[in-house]
């Protein structure tokens, strides 16, 4: 209750600040989505190791709450930009924003399919590491991590939107 009722303030409070701002920072907004969402995988991956420990114990829910509200702004922000992102390929691809619906489509077709590819991958690294191997794994995480970030920044330089942006 208390992990998802932080989330659901964070994006209330979070759209009721920035909700103006999205229109001219695209660029930005998308990518701080993209740090947010990293931040708030990596809080709650961190979360259940403090358990081991009686002294860091009493950090575990406070990390889990930091970390659906990182993932919350993550929502409210990718969220807030992906229309203006699918109008944009819209009229790039198909010259008329017409076409909004099948980039929609598109997008969620292609983040079905990553979204599976991963699972694959996730089950695959964890059945090569085991339980033991902690420092790969964990080299592992980050190496993803900022390939994602770097990944995303690179493809937004890609976007020319007709408005001021970040």
């Amino acid at each position: 209750l208390v992990r998802d009722g932080c989330g659901m303030i964070a994006s209330f409070l979070f759209t009721s600040y920035a909700a103006r701002s999205f229109r001219r920072n695209v660029k930005r907004c998308r990518f701080f989505a993209d740090v947010m969402e990293d931040i708030g995988i990596t809080l709650d991956i961190i979360a259940p190791s403090v358990l081991a420990y009686s002294s860091l114990s009493k950090w575990f829910l406070p990390l889990l709450c930091l970390g659906n509200v990182c993932k919350a702004l993550c929502g409210v922000a990718a969220g807030a930009c992906g229309g203006a992102l699918q109008i944009y390929w819209a009229v790039k691809l198909m010259s008329t924003e017409e076409g909004i619906s099948e980039v929609a489509a598109k997008s969620g077709a292609q983040r079905t399919v990553m979204g599976a590819l991963g699972l694959i991958l996730a089950a695959v690294t964890a059945n090569w590491l085991g339980s033991g191997d902690v420092k790969t794994a964990i080299g592992i995480y980050c190496a993803l991590t900022a390939v994602h970030l770097v990944a995303n920044y690179r493809s937004l330089k890609l976007i020319a939107l007709d408005w001021l942006n970040g």
